[in-house]
């Protein structure tokens, strides 16, 4: 008798564990991923050690490749965090959306009928 009715409450349970936390956690992984995925190609880290340290680009050590190093690395730096930004805030809309999905969709039902 006790396992009719706690059989679907398992289930029940099992389904919110599943939409509230491990469906959001495999998309902050998937934003983490695409983070590290982005920073092998941008190197923001060197990038911005180098940028702060002013060194010259492409190896000309006069005050115009400091200036052309410092500028160009500036630029670069603003660029991947404007990339890590926007790979960030693709990610928090997608875990909002998908929070928020089913509390929409309850309010849309009550609305029509």
């Amino acid at each position: 008798m006790i396992n009719i009715f706690l059989t679907p409450l398992q289930e029940l349970t099992q389904f919110l564990y599943w939409w509230v936390i491990f469906v959001p956690r495999r998309l902050f992984g998937w934003v983490y991923d695409s983070i590290l995925a982005m920073d092998e190609v941008l190197v923001l880290g060197e990038t911005f050690r180098l940028w702060i340290a002013i060194e010259p680009l492409f190896g000309d050590y006069g005050w115009q490749g400091r200036i052309i190093g410092f500028l160009f690395r500036f630029f670069r730096v603003l660029i991947s965090l404007g990339i890590y930004f926007g790979i960030l805030i693709v990610g928090l809309f997608c875990t909002v959306v998908w929070l928020v999905w089913p509390v929409l969709a309850i309010l849309l039902i009550l609305q029509i009928w």
